[in-house]
């Protein structure tokens, strides 16, 4: 395994500026140390967990979330059950007061083993959870282009000692963790094909996820994997620090605290209104997938030339006559939906 790139940053000073540069300068992840340690949030969570719960309190607005609960047997791992057709796990409407009094009578009890279920309150809109916290978590983004700063979504995510399996996300990712420990192990993009991703119509959380216990891998079932292993990414993150994940990059992320807690941005570096390349697997699964061979292979020099090589091909074509080869722009955005939906819809 390898170690994240590290950058300490003690000081505070015009961290949103610097982590911005030097995200748009790395294509991999990038742990910056100590980057939100000022916040109050942060501070109070290094002080205690009671602490840490009495701050974010007079935030909360008792509004409806949704926790996962999960069996002591599993020992935190959020996953399926044996047949891969069902999570282990279950959700349901609670109120983020009744996680925090769940998570501070597990705490109340020194174990040594999980003896109790698991409850973990995966991505929710801050904002939303806890409207006024973002003013005290002063982080802005300081990017050139608008359209970055307004599409970041801040999230929150509390529990306890729990175990995410890797994943990937389309947005790039910054992830700040402010009570807890977490360990995190990062694959580049290419690793897909070690990481045996599992189901895509039934998926723990939404995204498809390797069926790789990392913490345990059974060599023997996904031999693989120790390809995999050798390409990792790994490291620990404490309170106030901040870990920069590029888009695509799978990552397996480890509660290891009684108490947990991250805040995490994510944002895409496109205008909103240019499509998700998500969409177009799910469309090349239904047209290109059963495809012979060598239809196939003629496809993919087709998408070679059109997406994929970014030479520009298109100068013998004059730009009046361009269309929708030439930089797409919110109404050919628009006329281009119209014609997939009718298209579909045949």
């Amino acid at each position: 395994m390898n170690s994240v790139l590290t950058f300490d940053l003690p000081d505070q000073t015009q961290i949103s500026s610097l982590i911005t540069e030097v995200t748009q300068q790395q294509s991999q992840p990038i742990l910056f140390k100590g980057a939100a340690h000022s916040w109050p949030i942060v501070q109070a969570a290094i002080h205690s967990d009671e602490a840490f719960f009495d701050y974010i309190a007079q935030f909360d607005v008792n509004v409806p979330v949704f926790a996962c609960r999960l069996a002591a047997k599993y020992n935190g791992r959020f996953f399926y059950d044996n047949s891969l057709t069902n999570k282990n796990f279950t959700q349901s409407k609670t109120t983020l007061a009744e996680i925090v009094r769940h998570l501070k009578n597990q705490t109340s009890v020194q174990e040594t083993t999980q003896t109790t279920d698991t409850v973990y309150m995966g991505s929710t809109t801050l904002e939303y959870c806890l409207p006024g916290l973002t003013a005290h978590t002063p982080f802005n983004f300081a990017h050139t282009d608008s359209y970055k700063h307004d599409s970041a979504l801040t999230s929150l995510w509390l529990g306890g000692k729990t175990k995410i399996a890797a994943h990937y996300d389309v947005p790039d990712n910054l992830a700040c963790v402010v009570a807890g420990k977490r360990q995190f192990t990062l694959f580049a993009p290419e690793q897909i094909k070690n990481l045996y991703p599992g189901p895509m119509d039934v998926t723990p959380a939404g995204q498809v996820v390797s069926l790789v216990d990392i913490t345990d891998p059974d060599l023997m079932r996904f031999p693989r994997y120790k390809e995999a292993q050798t390409h990792a990414f790994v490291c620990d993150a404490h309170p106030g620090d901040m870990l920069y994940i590029p888009s695509l990059w799978w990552h397996h992320v480890e509660g290891k605290s009684n108490v947990n807690a991250l805040i995490n941005y994510w944002w895409r570096d496109v205008p909103r209104h240019l499509g998700m390349p998500s969409d177009v697997l799910t469309h090349a699964l239904l047209s290109l997938a059963q495809l012979p061979a060598h239809e196939k292979a003629a496809w993919q020099s087709i998408f070679d030339h059109y997406i994929f090589n970014s030479e520009d091909k298109h100068t013998h074509i004059p730009n009046d006559a361009k269309g929708r080869l030439a930089a797409m722009n919110p109404a050919q955005s628009m006329a281009l939906r119209a014609e997939l939906i009718n298209l579909l819809n045949k």
